[in-house]
């Protein structure tokens, strides 16, 4: 029997390397690409390659995989906020892995060393490739996306639910300019000055309206009620969320930028079973024996936050994962989700309102 994962993976090295390793390559949560990178990189692990990640747990694992695998080459690993510190034309290859987090830093730094770049990733939507295409010239030249692992058997299944709640229209609770409003009331205002700044060219202003009013729906306390209420029912489960302050109301156990600690390997040793995390755990991180996950927000469009969550679910056999997604109704947040789940077969969607 022909191992597809074996199979997919000897693709992908062949084809890093018949492209002289400049490109794209777009391969699915779970399928093994820091391993095809080193052994891409065998024939030319005598020249000077830097690999830039996003985040320390993603640099970490990186490390443990060239000592798993036994890579000898010279290879430097920075993260995407040193690259001003580095110089670039020293190196003769540059990887840049989760390539769909492209900053405007790492592009001029990209266009003035003027070297050929390795870029992967697991999640890659259009904006984020036309950009890498217009401005640094560089081709998607390999994908194969979740689903195609799904139907290979490399991915366990899944299936989403989308729980529908409403902005409050009781209590007047959100303070805006020395008054207090409702949510929806808040809403009401927050999207008409936005409306307004953009028929008068103020990007400035609209964005700050923007900004209130999706910080309005991140923590409506409908949604965070109900996002409570499914974490209760859950035995193990990772929370996503869009702030800080909302991942600490939602669980005991919080992994973020303002929470150093060590949560997420506890989490995934099972000393704790409920954990809710921002964005640092939706790349570069893979959890055993997880079947469920809450997305208490989804707005992420271009990365297909939906595969950045699958990525992190890691389950054997014939089990199916389960996602949880919450989208606060007639709001931006049903055009945020329905964007986002565009690439997932309806077959695989369930939707319940809860009033």
């Amino acid at each position: 029997m022909i191992d597809k994962r074996k199979e997919k993976q000897q693709e992908l090295i062949n084809c890093i390397i018949t492209n002289k390793y400049s490109g794209i390559f777009v391969a699915s949560p779970r399928f093994g690409k820091t391993y095809c990178i080193l052994q891409a990189l065998l024939p030319i692990q005598h020249l000077k390659i830097l690999i830039i990640v996003p985040f320390d747990t993603i640099k970490k694992t990186w490390e443990d995989e060239i000592i798993k695998w036994n890579y000898t080459g010279e290879l430097d690993i920075i993260l995407k906020t040193s690259v001003k510190k580095v110089d670039l034309t020293s190196y003769d290859l540059i990887v840049k892995d989760e390539c769909h987090s492209l900053s405007e830093t790492e592009i001029s730094y990209f266009k003035q060393a003027k070297k050929p770049i390795c870029a992967i990733t697991g999640t890659l939507g259009k904006k984020v490739k036309d950009k890498w295409l217009y401005q640094l010239g560089v081709k998607e030249k390999f994908r194969y996306d979740v689903i195609d692992a799904v139907g290979d058997s490399i991915v366990s299944d899944y299936k989403i639910t989308v729980h529908y709640c409403e902005l409050d229209d009781k209590e007047l609770d959100v303070e805006f300019k020395g008054k207090l409003y409702t949510e929806k009331q808040a809403y009401e205002i927050f999207s008409r000055n936005m409306d307004y700044f953009k028929r008068i060219n103020n990007a400035k202003i609209k964005l700050y309206y923007a900004g209130l009013r999706a910080r309005l729906i991140y923590s409506s306390k409908n949604k965070i009620a109900l996002a409570k209420s499914l974490i209760k029912s859950k035995k193990r489960v990772l929370v996503f969320t869009a702030l800080t302050k909302v991942a600490n109301k939602l669980c005991r156990s919080v992994y973020h930028s303002q929470a150093k600690n060590d949560n997420l390997n506890r989490f995934k040793d099972k000393k704790i079973n409920k954990l809710a995390t921002i964005s640092m755990v939706d790349m570069g991180v893979t959890i055993s024996d997880l079947k469920h996950s809450i997305v208490h927000q989804l707005n992420s469009v271009e990365e297909r936050a939906i595969q950045r969550v699958l990525r992190v679910m890691n389950i054997d056999g014939s089990r199916i994962a389960e996602i949880d997604v919450l989208c606060v109704k007639n709001t931006v947040d049903e055009d945020w989700n329905k964007s986002s789940l565009a690439f997932v077969p309806e077959t695989k969607i369930n939707y319940i309102n809860n009033g």
